[in-house]
């Protein structure tokens, strides 16, 4: 869940109370419903969750006899989900941070209502009764095309919220709508999500040096700044309601540092992203006592990504990319929800479009100078050792040079016999 306050907006109310689709949110063990929030800013937040002590409330089909009564009332829009649990958040009333805003997450996973489709975020999604998923038809079902209305007031008690939104949103703009949740494993999450895999220019996907790339995107190199490059068809800037990219790895041995410095935009001077969040899925759930922590440990941050000429960007500043055998990266997860509800996604074991430079040996890092070989004198063996300032990877060459006197060619009679030409190198021979 993602909340959006507007660079210098103020909030008229400390409390806001949001009600949700079916999230499990992750409680905090201090107890008292308090729930994780993590926020791009230095802005204080808190978040508490009401409802079933998971989070996981179900919509159900509001046909209630008493609802005509608010059919054409504002407040209708407080009752329109039926059986839905509520997010209430401590926001204060500070104005929003200059220029960049301050925008708040609320990280959750979701569950199947009925134990199928375990794989699918969003199950079901074409179920209209009894039990609803949290789907967008579903939702519509629910509230009888309602538009949804946010509440607040001085305390976190629903009593005193006095302050009700004028619900002026229309549903369709602030969930994403696109039908990609399926209602079997093969239509399940990811499948039917557009994939960024660089199969061609349209669905590209790549981490590479912010500015001169050629010199600086090399195998080894040092802090640099880089940029994170997603094509996509609109602005994830999370300024739009329904726009934000999330970019996730492995806690350990994770390919992007959880402390690097990410930024919306290509220069380093965006909106900042939010902290990473941990996910240890089922840590502080009572119902799951033992083997959570056999399942996969990531980490997550959300940010702002802003189109530049058809590609959304996020800055990583004084990044150190790893060196990997195809000079390429991977272990990154990129989910990205753009302005129309559209998502993109990038999986862990896609590898990034632009491969690192190799690096050239300086003749001093060679050893065993002055050798000689004979045009044709056959059984000649010729040593040599290199220091490598970088990782050996593939596409780097050693290349054997004329630089003595007048330059003479290979002068080959015709072609090299079969194994006439070994070469070892450390301990592995071909």
């Amino acid at each position: 869940m993602k909340l959006y306050i507007a660079a210098a907006a103020v909030p008229l109310a400390d409390y806001y109370g949001f009600y949700v689709p079916r999230m499990t949110p992750f409680f905090k063990t201090t107890g008292g419903n308090e729930i994780e929030v993590v926020v791009s800013t230095a802005r204080t937040v808190q978040c508490w969750s009401w409802g079933s002590y998971n989070g996981a409330g179900f919509a159900t089909v509001h046909n209630d006899a008493w609802i005509s009564y608010f059919a054409s009332n504002k407040y209708f829009a407080l009752m329109q989900f039926k059986g839905l649990n509520m997010i209430v958040c401590k926001l204060g009333t500070a104005a929003g941070t200059a220029t960049t805003g301050d925008v708040m997450i609320i990280p959750a996973t979701q569950s199947a209502p009925d134990g199928t489709n375990v794989n699918n975020p969003l199950p079901l999604a074409v179920s209209t009764t009894p039990l609803l998923a949290s789907s967008f038809n579903s939702l519509l079902t629910a509230c009888n095309s309602v538009n949804p209305a946010i509440i607040a007031g001085s305390d976190e008690y629903l009593g005193t919220m006095t302050f009700i939104s004028s619900a002026d949103t229309a549903f369709a703009n602030i969930i994403q709508t696109v039908a990609y949740p399926g209602t079997n494993s093969a239509d399940a999450f990811p499948g039917a999500i557009t994939l960024n895999n660089n199969a061609d220019a349209a669905t590209r996907y790549d981490i590479t040096a912010a500015a001169n790339v050629a010199t600086t995107w090399l195998i080894g190199t040092t802090k640099l700044n880089a940029l994170l490059l997603f094509k996509q068809a609109a602005s994830a800037a999370w300024t739009d309601v329904r726009s934000v990219m999330e970019i996730c790895g492995p806690q350990a041995g994770s390919t992007i540092p959880t402390d690097l410095v990410l930024t919306a935009g290509n220069d380093g001077n965006g909106a900042p992203c939010t902290a990473a969040f941990n996910y240890d899925v089922g840590a502080v759930d009572f119902n799951v006592l033992t083997n959570y922590n056999e399942r996969a440990q990531r980490w997550c941050r959300w940010c702002s990504a802003p189109a530049n000429s058809g590609t959304n960007e996020v800055h990583l500043a004084d990044f150190v990319p790893p060196t990997t055998s195809n000079r390429k990266l991977t272990g990154i997860t990129v989910m990205s929800a753009i302005t129309t509800g559209v998502i993109n996604l990038a999986t862990d074991a896609e590898t990034t479009f632009t491969v690192q430079e190799p690096v050239d040996v300086a003749a001093s890092a060679c050893g065993k100078t002055g050798q000689t070989t004979k045009i044709n004198t056959k059984g000649q063996t010729v040593e040599f050792t290199m220091k490598s300032p970088v990782p050996l990877a593939v596409g780097q060459h050693v290349m054997w040079q004329e630089i003595t006197g007048t330059p003479v060619a290979f002068q080959l009679s015709g072609n090299l016999p079969t194994n006439s030409v070994e070469c070892t190198c450390g301990t592995y021979t071909w």
